[in-house]
């Protein structure tokens, strides 16, 4: 419960505009482990059926309103990942450099391989009805946790 304190308060301030039933899905998303890290999936909820996404930030320097802004970024592309789909491309890139060193009197030639993997997923489509829930911070707050849903 204590990692919901500041979205809690900050509800009955009406900062987030979250009813009563709201603030206790968010609580209800923040205590299940299946779904308080992040990703998509569709769950029962006081007899409604929802899709449930939850976006992870790592806070190092932002802002909290910064954290918002970007997890509530990343948790529509989850839901329209899990609902739409998504095309997922990858490669492998192998690059090689070569550096000639001249000491005193030998030339000496140096190479260096590096490999790279390059994964891009492409999400499209909408989602009308989306509800922003809010979000809350690890024990230790280096990540920050946003939550949306849809009732379907």
């Amino acid at each position: 419960m204590s990692k919901l304190i500041l979205p809690v308060i900050a509800g009955l301030l009406g900062v987030l505009s979250l009813n009563a039933q709201e603030v206790d899905l968010l609580q209800y998303i923040a205590d299940k482990s299946s779904i308080n890290m992040g990703g998509s999936n569709v769950y029962s909820y006081n007899n409604d059926t929802c899709v449930i996404s939850v976006a992870q930030v790592i806070v190092g320097t932002k802002s909290e309103a910064n954290c918002k802004t970007v997890g509530a970024a990343k948790a529509k592309k989850e839901m329209l990942a899990f609902v739409n789909g998504s095309e997922i491309t990858s490669y492998t890139e192998l690059v090689t450099h070569e550096n000639t060193i001249d000491g005193t009197g030998e030339r000496q030639v140096e190479s260096v391989q590096t490999f790279s993997e390059v994964i891009r997923e492409e999400v499209m489509g909408h989602i009308n009805g989306i509800k922003h829930l809010g979000g809350w911070y690890s024990d230790d707050r280096s990540v920050y946790y946003y939550a949306i849903y849809k009732i379907i």
